[in-house]
């Protein structure tokens, strides 16, 4: 089966993605598998002849015990559907990260975007200290946020798809709780 942690920009998906590899779930830390520039990278590296090949691959190479599980975006989900991908898999569960604060997520979206500093192991372009106070661009950074959140619902909702939703505040006041949530809604045993 397959699992996606779905994101929204400054969720803490990654976080939740690191925290479950180190529980011990077969999902690639501080990795989108399906980001375009890594897709090139590792295909023209290691000379993948097509996108399924470094699909197939990378699934592969991550599964243990029947499962597998990658971060996502809903339109790349999507996007993997319409291409029959994700009918490869007995099943599909979805984790949502989400944040309870989302002026604060847009606020930290909005620094990222201009500072370019998307998270601690990245050097910043510019220090996010340095970035200008601009409403309007906060504003479009929160509705962002809330189009993802929809475009989220929106796909498990249209496929009658489990959703976990979870929330980063609790996975940092009180991560084991969560973290055996998802266990369980994953029927997770290791």
């Amino acid at each position: 089966g397959l699992f996606c942690v779905l994101f929204n920009k400054r969720s803490g998906s990654t976080l939740l993605c690191d925290s479950l590899y180190r529980r011990g779930l077969p999902i690639p830390p501080q990795v989108e598998i399906l980001d375009p520039t890594l897709i090139e990278q590792v295909v023209r590296e290691h000379k993948i002849p097509s996108f399924t090949d470094y699909f197939l691959s990378t699934i592969l190479g991550w599964t243990r015990s029947g499962m597998v599980g990658f971060k996502a975006g809903a339109s790349q989900l999507l996007w993997l559907e319409e291409r029959a991908y994700l009918s490869c898999f007995s099943s599909l569960r979805l984790l949502a990260m989400r944040r309870r604060d989302k002026v604060a997520q847009a606020v930290s979206l909005y620094l990222a975007q201009q500072s370019g500093h998307w998270h601690s192991g990245m050097q910043p372009a510019r220090p996010p200290a340095d970035v200008p106070y601009d409403a309007r661009k906060i504003q479009l950074a929160l509705n962002t946020v809330s189009a993802m959140d929809c475009a989220i619902d929106d796909f498990a909702n249209a496929r009658g798809l489990p959703l976990l939703a979870l929330e980063y505040e609790d996975l940092l006041a009180r991560p084991q709780n969560l973290l055996s949530e998802c266990c369980e809604f994953l029927d997770w045993r290791e």
